[in-house]
This record gives C-alpha cells, structure tokens and sequence, in this order.
C-alpha cells in the first residue's frame, strides 16, 4: 500500500491548517542542506535530500531506500547536474 493511504484524511474547510512537525523539520532539514552546499536559496533538490536523510524513519525515507535512493547518492547527483564533481 502506498504511504498516503494510511494518512488521516481531512474533510472540511480549515482556513489555515498547520505544517505537521514532521514538514517542518524536512524544510529545516532542507534549509541546513542548502547552506551546506553554499546555496542561497533553499529548493526542491535540498527538500529530496532532507527527505532521503530521514532514512527509515519517515515515509518519504521509506519510499526512497525502497528505490535504493538515499542522500549521498542524492548530493552525487546534485554535483553531477551543476558540474562541481
């Protein structure tokens, strides 16, 4: 089964729903990614990276290592791509 169906569903019209715990750390996560890589700004290449970094411990991890997908593999590919191998 997919990670989502097992996520609570939400009917309704909340005005302003908040950011989980677990989004919040991903993009402070991502932010920290960003800085080390001496990015100016944060974007979806730090969030992937952030997200591999769970491993195991969250559902994004989980689908990434089920592709054998994790973050040094991620940062070789983020080098590849910018041409700073």
């Amino acid at each position: 089964t997919w990670e989502l169906d097992k996520k609570p569903r939400s009917l309704g019209g909340a005005s302003n729903p908040e950011p989980s715990q677990g989004l919040v750390r991903s993009l402070l996560v991502a932010e920290e990614e960003a800085k080390g890589l001496k990015d100016a700004r944060t974007g979806a290449e730090h969030l992937l990276v952030a997200l591999a970094a769970e491993g195991e411990s969250g559902p994004a991890g989980r689908v990434l290592r089920r592709f054998e997908v994790d973050r040094s593999k991620l940062l070789r590919a983020v080098s590849q791509v910018r041409g700073t191998v």
